[in-house]
């Protein structure tokens, strides 16, 4: 029950690319079939050809609509699948050309232009003359090799693991300034690693009210959606990170999203642990000061706006002072 794929919802988006579907499906040893449908209501099945090249196991064929040849580029597939599939456990190969550089032997003619005879020492063994060429090869590529790491127990993953997970995923080229990897249980099971920035967007303030969530979504490490408008307070945006439940449905949409108890528990919890999160921080004086300096701001809006949190941010809120 825990394989992505019961609700059929993957194979239905099948035909909103494509005029034609085709499945090819064998067994070892056995006779196979072609399924084949050009609608979602009428389908023919039949025992395929035996010189079919596969020997076991299924092939799915689409036959792309003209507004849909975009999903044959390799660069819009790679792209696709890094941001919903990429922490997917099974691997997802995308058959990519590149070119590569080898060591050829020259041709006779080649070799004797570029012969000095005169240097030429008849003892001297004669060694095979090569030049380097490039060619275009077509090979099977691993696309999804980041693993989910919030998926492994914490007391295994070194700090290290954590901020080279965090640049990997967010194209930081700095270390975080901390961050927090906790599982949640009860009503509601989820995995999450949240992380503050060092750096804050330039904009954060000026698009205060317009600024979406950075923490992602993931149903059993399935991307559903990247961008919220309330799974954190407007002024915890700034936070980073992923939240992964295996109790939210696949084929949830973004409408059902907003309105399900699932994700409405879930926030509560998010936002419980971030403050949680920023008052360990507190705690380091020097970590504190750079996190002050960059966040001061939300910490004060959310004082304005967060009345069931209102007590836990008063504890957080720092002024300037002659002592020291």
């Amino acid at each position: 029950m825990n394989l992505i794929g019961q609700f059929g919802v993957g194979f239905y988006s099948a035909f909103l690319v494509a005029n034609k579907v085709q499945v090819f499906s064998k067994q070892a040893g056995e006779p196979g079939y072609i399924w084949e449908s050009q609608s979602v209501d009428k389908f023919n099945i039949n025992e395929w050809a035996s010189d079919q090249p596969l020997q076991r196991g299924s092939t799915v064929k689409l036959f792309l609509k003209q507004d849909a040849l975009e999903f044959a580029s390799e660069s819009r597939l790679r792209s696709l699948i890094q941001k919903y599939s990429e922490f997917v456990h099974f691997p997802i190969e995308l058959q990519a050309s590149k070119t590569v550089s080898k060591e050829v032997e020259l041709e006779e003619e080649e070799a004797a232009e570029g012969e000095n005879h005169e240097d030429l020492d008849e003892n001297a063994e004669k060694k095979k003359k090569t030049k380097t060429v490039s060619e275009q090869v077509v090979e099977w590529e691993q696309i999804n090799v980041n693993k989910a790491i919030w998926t492994r127990d914490r007391t295994e993953i070194t700090a290290e693991e954590y901020n080279n997970f965090y640049k990997s995923y967010t194209k930081d080229n700095q270390d975080p300034l901390f961050y927090n990897h906790f599982r949640g249980e009860g009503e509601v099971d989820f995995n999450s690693l949240l992380y503050i920035p060092k750096t804050a967007d330039w904009n954060q303030i000026n698009e205060y009210y317009n600024k979406q969530s950075n923490i992602k979504l993931y149903v059993r490490r399935v991307l559903i959606q990247d961008t919220f408008d309330d799974i954190v307070p407007k002024y915890l945006n700034f936070i980073r990170g992923v939240i992964d439940s295996d109790d939210l449905p696949l084929n949830v949409n973004r409408e059902s999203l907003q309105q399900n108890k699932i994700l409405k528990t879930i926030s509560k919890k998010i936002t419980k642990k971030i403050l949680d999160m920023i008052t360990e921080l507190s705690k380091n004086k020097e970590d504190y000061k750079e996190f002050w300096k960059l966040y001061s701001r939300q910490i004060k809006m959310g004082l304005l706006e967060s009345e069931p949190n209102k007590d836990k941010l008063l504890k957080l809120i720092r002024f300037k002072s002659s002592t020291h």
